[in-house]
This record gives structure tokens, sequence and C-alpha cells, in this order.
């Protein structure tokens, strides 16, 4: 259903950010796919979630409750709209998390709720203890996470040949990450400790630089934790280790532009410009002229959308189009796990690409998924596990969670 969303971007007099309440759980699996050549390693999750309300004002200081009429879709809006235009995916979550101490305490499991799992995998691969210690207790109402440029490290020359392994694809991204307003963040401490030298615990670590990026502070920081834990290729050269653990390390830049929000790019151009569309929301990455809103209702737990980018058909391995035959323009997705059912929607499919996600998603997600092709080639795949037993049910949402990432550019290769 498509919604018409008439004077939903705030008045330039007083924009700023949306507050947003929901509830949140995740569950996160592994699974090894035969892809061509290579084989890949998925570490993926699922995500569910109910929503409370939100608020589709800016203001720091003042914070207008929605009318009932509201649709969910409006009051994250601002949201979105803050998003660079060259953003190809979105996913947004909705669910209050309140964030527990250090990944180890926290005992994952096959029936960890599906929110703690999805946060702890972005948690443990941007946050080092120390740091995650001043954001322990703290609540998370809503993570927007949008990405373009998914694909693997520029190598340089010299490396060769070597083997493409990693933690996964890297890409250009922000997430966007809004807190609860109690208690305030202490982003000085926060700040303070993304600076904190840590040479002695690994001194090929670069340490965290403070920048000022279109009027903010912001941390250029390099977590330590995960850093040259990549897997090995046979016969590596020690020189070769230290110019591959350098290309797949992630590095990111993280402000905090309101006193509940925290920015964390993976580029600082992403950065740059989410915050300058924070004042002046022009160039829309997901407008709404693109067919996929037309399958998106933003009133479920987790929804998102990934137009495909033209330049991505050649370089993006996580792209559907990418050395298959296969064509389409997008894909839409919305998923309520508390209803047991999830739609996936790939708009303007060629015929081969219709009958290959068909067998994709019927031997990787669920075989009893329902498929409807319309005129247009667009391929409505309706998956409902309402009616199975616990087990399967709980397998079912975490492939299903698992696919939507695989083609929103999430792979974990090996």
């Amino acid at each position: 259903m498509a919604i018409q969303v008439k004077d939903k971007r705030a008045s330039p007099a007083g924009t700023s950010h949306v507050p947003i309440t929901v509830y949140f759980r995740s569950l996160q699996i592994s699974v090894s796919l035969q892809m061509g050549p290579r084989m890949f390693h998925v570490m993926l999750t699922i995500l569910t979630i109910e929503f409370l309300a939100m608020s589709p004002t800016f203001s720091d200081d003042q914070i207008a409750r929605p009318t009932a009429d509201q649709s969910v879709r409006c009051r994250v809006q601002p949201y979105i709209d803050w998003l660079p235009a060259e953003a190809e995916s979105m996913i947004i979550v909705r669910q209050p998390y309140r964030i527990p101490p250090t990944p180890d305490k926290v005992e994952l499991t096959e029936s960890t709720p599906s929110g703690i799992a999805f946060h702890e995998m972005y948690f443990d691969g941007m946050f080092d203890d120390h740091v995650r210690e001043v954001l322990v207790g703290h609540t998370i109402d809503v993570w927007i996470e949008a990405s373009s440029r998914f694909g693997f490290p520029k190598l340089a020359d010299e490396v060769g040949q070597v083997p493409l392994t990693g933690w996964g694809l890297k890409y250009d991204g922000c997430h966007v990450v809004v807190f609860d307003d109690q208690p305030s963040l202490n982003t000085d401490e926060l700040f303070q400790r993304l600076l904190r030298d840590l040479s002695e615990q690994n001194p090929d670590v670069p340490r965290g630089v403070r920048h000022r990026i279109e009027q903010q502070d912001t941390i250029e920081y390099t977590p330590s934790h995960l850093y040259g834990t990549r897997v090995r290729a046979s016969g590596e050269t020690a020189d070769v280790t230290k110019k591959l653990d350098v290309a797949w390390s992630m590095k990111y830049w993280i402000t905090s532009p309101r006193k509940n929000i925290l920015l964390i790019a993976t580029s600082r151009s992403f950065l740059a410009e989410t915050l300058r569309k924070m004042q002046n929301p022009d160039r829309l990455a997901f407008p709404e002229s693109l067919e996929e809103w037309e399958h998106l209702s933003g009133n479920v737990p987790i929804w998102g959308m990934r137009h495909f980018k033209e330049r991505a058909k050649e370089t993006d391995f996580s792209d559907l189009r990418y050395s298959t035959g296969y064509d389409a323009t997008g894909i839409a997705f919305e998923i309520s796990p508390d209803k047991g059912s999830g739609t996936i929607v790939i708009l303007n499919c060629n015929p081969k690409a219709i009958e290959g996600m068909q067998s994709i998603i019927r031997d990787f997600v669920y075989a009893g998924t329902v498929f409807t092709e319309k005129d247009n080639g667009t391929l409505v795949a309706q998956i409902d596990w309402s009616e199975q037993p616990p087990k399967s049910a709980q397998r079912i949402q975490r492939l299903l969670g698992s696919w939507i990432q695989m083609y929103f550019g999430h792979w974990f290769a090996i």
C-alpha cells in the first residue's frame, strides 16, 4: 500500500531530530553458502520489534506527540530525509534495547531475543569494551542504517592474488542511533575513551583522532579488539599480513549532533553529508517516487528497501544482479515476527531472476513460501511461520533475516 505523506519534512525554522520509542529482539546465525568459486560464511540477524510512540518534530526542547492518524513512516521520515543521496539500502529497526555489559557477559544462544543479537552484532564490531562501558545502561529507541558501495577492500598491487578474506564486505554507510532521553549520553566521556591510546594492547591500531566536521566534534576511531583477527590465507607473508589487516580493518567516524543521537559512519564524506542534510534535507536518498514505497506500509517492526544503483551491477557481490544474469530494480521488505510473517518484494525482474530468486528463497528461507508474480515482473514472496512449531518458526525467522542481510550488502566472507 502506498502512503501519501504531506508536509512530512520539518520547517526551516526548527528542525533537528525525532525521538522514537521502540521494542526490539533479534537472532544471529551462521550459514555457509557456495556461490560460484567462493564459499561465504554468513553471520546475520533477524530483527523483531514492536513500536511505541514517536515525535515528528526535531527540537531537543519541544517534543510534540503524534496524533492517532500519523503513520509510522511519517514519524521516522525526518531521519530518512537525513540520509545521503548516494545511499542504496536502508534498514529500519525500532524497539527499545537497554545496552548490557560487554559481549562476553551476554551469552547469545538460539533462543536469544533477536534484538539483542542484532545490536550485539554491531556493538561487538564498533566498540572496544572500554568504550562500550560508557553506553551500558542506556536504551536505544531506533537504529537506522543507510549504506552504499559494498565491496571488498582495495588492495595494493604488491599484495598479489591473496584470497579475499575478512569479517565482511566494506561499505560506505551511516548508522543513526537514537537513544531515549533519560539519562542523557555522556558524550565527553565517550569521546575521551574513543581517543585513548591503545598501543600497548595492539601497536598496529591507529589512535583515535579528533576532527571538526560540519561544525560537529567527531572522532575517527578504529576498534582494536577485531583488528588483525581476520582469517589468514595460506602462505601469507608478514608484510602481506600487515597490509591485509589494514585493508580489512573498519574505521568509524562518530559524532553526537543531538543529545540523544549518535551518528556512526564508515566514511568521512558519508557522515558530512548526513550532518549537512540534518539542516537542509535536499536530494533525498529514498524519494516518494521510488516504486519500493508502494510495497511498504512502514508500520511493521522491521522494514527497508534497496534501490539498485547501476554501478553496483558490475562491482557489488551482494547485488543479486552480479554475475547471475538476473535483472531487477530493487527490493522492499517488511517483517512482523510477532505475527509470524514477512514479505519480500523484488521489483521488475527478468524471467531468469524470477525463477532464480524463487528457488533461492524456497531453498534458503522456507519451502512453503507463497509467490505472486505481477505483470511487470515484480515478484512478491509471502512467508508465514505463524502455524509452525517453535523451533521451525525460529529457524525461518533467522533465515529470513539472513537472506535480507545478504542481499543488503552484509556478507561475511571466509
